[in-house]
């Protein structure tokens, strides 16, 4: 308790919220004039990627509650559904890869040209698209069932490769003092091209194949192997910047 008289020292808080402060601030977090800001649509493309990882599901829950209802065991659901779980895992695993390619992009970007915007959500697209792909390769594979399940990836990876060109060649977009080291460039440039590889090769299996075999088709997706190798020699042709200015 203080003292009647007693001298209290005085303490000034100095606030540091002038208004330049504030512009600074503000320089750094908005984005330039004519651009987007890149917060909401990362959010956005988040949500979207984890509803299309939850779709993939569906056809799998489908059939277990079709096979409860027949008075099917578990063993006889594997043997009439089991084809259905490589394709699940497959397009899991790839939508993930997708999606983890994005954040590495995003991660540097903090404002959207249009250009970028509209490609974002093609990019999305095929992203939600890609469960009812997935659902396609379920029944019996032909040309279309292949062209359409690994079209759909060569879109998805072209669409992001376009974006990372248009990153790469447009600083006004970067996050300041964090700049795209180059390497997710490198990555959307081999699977773009790879892809392509795989479809070609596909179609050539599904056509030529006999229809029993014609399901190993897909194994032409063993290309990917090459996606590191591939990406380290297409970053350095891709970037424009020297390298000695890359993070």
């Amino acid at each position: 308790m203080l003292r009647e008289g007693a001298i209290v020292p005085r303490v000034t808080v100095r606030a540091e919220h002038s208004d330049d402060g504030r512009q600074a601030d503000s320089a750094e977090v908005s984005p330039p004039p004519g651009l987007r800001s890149a917060e909401r649509i990362t959010f956005f493309t988040d949500a979207v990627v984890a509803i299309a990882l939850t779709l993939l599901i569906i056809p799998l829950l489908e059939s277990v509650i079709d096979s409860e209802g027949q008075g099917h065991t578990g063993h006889q659901w594997l043997v009439e559904h089991g084809g259905l779980l490589p394709g699940f895992a497959l397009s899991f695993v790839l939508i993930a890869t997708f999606w983890m390619g994005h954040h590495s992009l995003y991660e540097h970007v903090r404002a959207l040209t249009p250009a970028m915007t509209w490609l974002n959500v093609l990019w999305m697209f095929t992203i939600v698209w890609l469960p009812v792909a997935t659902a396609i390769t379920g029944l019996r594979t032909d040309r279309t069932s292949v062209s359409i399940y690994i079209g759909t990836l060569v879109v998805t990876s072209v669409t992001a490769l376009a974006v990372n060109l248009i990153v790469e060649r447009r600083p006004v977009t970067w996050v300041p003092g964090n700049p795209p080291t180059g390497r997710s460039i490198g990555v959307a440039a081999a699977l773009s091209i790879l892809y392509a590889v795989a479809l070609v090769v596909a179609l050539v299996i599904a056509t030529v194949a006999p229809e029993g075999q014609r399901g190993n088709a897909y194994y032409a997706l063993f290309v990917l192997a090459l996606t590191s190798p591939l990406a380290r020699v297409l970053r350095r042709v891709l970037s424009t910047r020297p390298a000695a200015t890359r993070p």
